[in-house]
């Protein structure tokens, strides 16, 4: 993710926006898009356990991804 530049989000099809929430999100957490297990994904893989963040530190445009396990799927892939 280091290497990857707007233009390059941009050319897979990421917005501007998406591109900095997933900046955001891996700033919070290096592993946050990290898969967990091995095998076929469910609606769970893609939710993600905030008791494990300081809440102060998640900024109020995150915590709305966070909470929606839809959108996470798609920053994902």
């Amino acid at each position: 993710m280091e290497n990857v530049t707007e233009e390059d989000a941009e050319a897979a099809g990421v917005s501007k926006r998406e591109f900095g929430l997933i900046k955001k999100l891996m700033k919070l957490d290096p592993n946050i898009f990290a898969a967990k297990e091995a095998g076929d994904s469910s609606p769970y893989t893609y939710s993600v356990d905030l008791s494990k963040y300081d809440n102060s530190l998640i900024t109020q445009d995150c915590r709305e991804i966070l909470f929606r396990p839809q959108k996470m799927r798609y920053l994902y892939e």
